[in-house]
């Protein structure tokens, strides 16, 4: 297994002048074993859409060491990711299938609230759901024809 992707964090700053932090997920130009025990002193990643490297633009970084704040300094600090868990999809196609895939979840998620309720601990989130909706309907139904 290698590793094959770095994550690279930027400071910005919006129109209201608020700043916040935006990471991106970038392809290493040069993948490293999980098995090296020395690392490169520097690491080269790749920003851009071209297919080819030398069609993106290279961003220079150093290997972070777990110290000092993940967005400041001369050289960006890069937290390197790889292996099959932790990359992300390769192809556009790839993308696809896991946002199909986390929806569906998220679908099936909120069908079975709606089937068997919320039981939250908040009163304003809790909700009875369909069955039980369903069982107390049944019950005043049956009061009603017994009249």
């Amino acid at each position: 297994p290698k590793y094959k992707f770095g994550i690279v964090f930027t400071k910005k700053t919006d129109k209201k002048k608020t700043d916040y932090f935006l990471a991106e997920i970038l392809p290493l130009k040069t993948e490293i074993d999980q098995s090296t025990e020395e690392w490169p002193s520097e690491l080269v990643l790749l920003q851009g859409k071209g297919k080819k490297a030398d069609e993106r633009k290279e961003v220079t970084g150093v290997p972070w060491d777990g110290k000092g704040k993940i967005a400041e300094g001369e050289k960006k600090p890069v937290i390197v990711v790889g292996g099959d868990s932790t990359a992300p999809p390769a192809t556009p196609e790839g993308v696809k299938v896991d946002l199909q895939l986390q929806r569906m979840l998220t679908a099936l998620r909120d069908m079975r609230i709606l089937i068997d309720g919320n039981p939250s601990p908040n009163p304003s989130l809790q909700s009875d759901g369909l069955i039980k909706t369903g069982e107390i309907l049944s019950e005043e139904l049956k009061k009603v024809y017994n009249r």
